[in-house]
């Protein structure tokens, strides 16, 4: 049997947003995976240092970078700033993202624009931006959602951020092939992150009815996807979307 434990050894990855959440259970897993991982952060400076100091523990070299991916400077500064610390870039993901809910017919101008510009226009900037680094054979991995496959009343102008997100991921899927890059999405279903974090004991019961393997999603579910892509078992795979949902069949609701 091949052992994985080290699988990215060697290589360096570029994960955006990975201050917390789904973002650093990925710095994470990478980490634990053998890569040296380069990440941004926006305001969680001291959750930077943390999972940059988890990294270390791990026996990889971090770099924590702040970065507000709303502004269009960000992405090429982002990327230089972890070429020059690493010499090389073999992994991207595009993690960073704002969520909005809300009916379309009260979505507000500046939550359009922030929205499209963080969770649209910065991966494809970053996409962009790093496209000359990548090494030959390189892995981007691009986090979309679950809630780009079903309509749901509210979540109109996420969503559609999303669904930019995913297509661009299959041209550039294209456009990246022939130099063995892959570049694919994982879209997972709702997860113990953000609001949804830190639930107690009956309410992760209760939200784990909406899921066909009766519990709700964690970082570690999404990091294993990314780890996965960005390994070489993945290299046949490219241009795909992943829903990794745990079989979620209705939304998981918010903790109150």
């Amino acid at each position: 049997m091949t052992d994985n434990s080290k699988r990215l050894a060697g290589r360096v990855a570029l994960v955006t947003g990975g201050s917390r959440g789904l973002g650093a259970g990925i710095v994470q897993r990478l980490a634990a995976d053998g890569a040296d991982v380069a990440f941004t952060f926006h305001t969680g400076q001291a959750e930077a240092e943390t999972v940059a100091a988890q990294v270390r523990d791990l026996g990889q070299k971090p770099l924590t970078i702040s970065a507000d991916l709303a502004d269009p400077n960000a992405a090429a500064a982002v990327t230089e700033a972890a070429v020059a610390e690493f010499g090389r870039l073999d992994i991207l993901v595009n993690n960073a993202g704002v969520t909005y809910w809300g009916p379309l017919a009260e979505i507000a101008l500046a939550d359009f624009d922030r929205l499209v510009a963080v969770n649209a226009r910065a991966p494809f900037l970053v996409m962009q931006a790093a496209a000359g680094h990548l090494a030959d054979g390189g892995r981007v991995v691009n986090i979309s959602s679950a809630v780009t496959s079903t309509p749901l009343p509210g979540s109109g102008l996420y969503a559609a951020t999303k669904a930019f997100l995913e297509q661009g991921t299959r041209v550039a899927a294209l456009e990246f092939a022939p130099r063995r890059i892959t570049v694919n999405a994982v879209a997972p279903g709702s997860s113990a992150t953000g609001r949804l974090a830190n639930l107690s004991r009956e309410r992760r019961a209760e939200l784990g009815a909406s899921f066909a393997l009766g519990r709700i999603g964690e970082p570690a579910d999404t990091a294993a996807v990314v780890a996965f892509l960005a390994s070489d078992e993945a290299g046949f795979i490219t241009g795909q979307v992943i829903y990794n949902t745990g079989g979620q069949h209705r939304p998981a609701g918010r903790a109150s």
